[in-house]
């Protein structure tokens, strides 16, 4: 992701905006908030899909790891930008990336 290799480029404005929620004005709260039960809500049919084809093992309920997964790509993004190291991203996705290993490759 070129936004975490360049710290002068700017990264998901929403995860920007979720930080601010409460300063924000109500519509503008309320587009950040539809963006990540749309992004939740891909993500879980996507390992749903995963799970029921047996091409993902998943330790907890769809759900739950669609939000794990969206809270520590955030997360990494915002530690790789305060660290300044761009491999910090990686660093932190590794374990999460390798959860979600199909599970023909384990």
């Amino acid at each position: 992701a070129q936004c975490i290799e360049d710290a002068s480029r700017p990264f998901c404005v929403c995860a920007l905006l979720a930080s601010e929620l409460p300063a924000l004005p109500p519509e503008v709260a309320a587009e950040v908030r539809a963006f990540f039960r749309f992004a939740s809500t891909w993500l879980t049919s996507v390992m749903e899909r995963g799970l029921t084809d047996g091409s993902l093992k998943l330790s907890s309920e769809p759900r739950v790891e669609a939000e794990a997964f969206m809270a520590s790509v955030h997360g990494a993004m915002l530690s790789a930008r305060a660290y300044g190291t761009p491999e910090v991203f990686a660093t932190i996705l590794a374990p999460t990336l390798q959860r979600l290993t199909p599970t023909a490759a384990r």
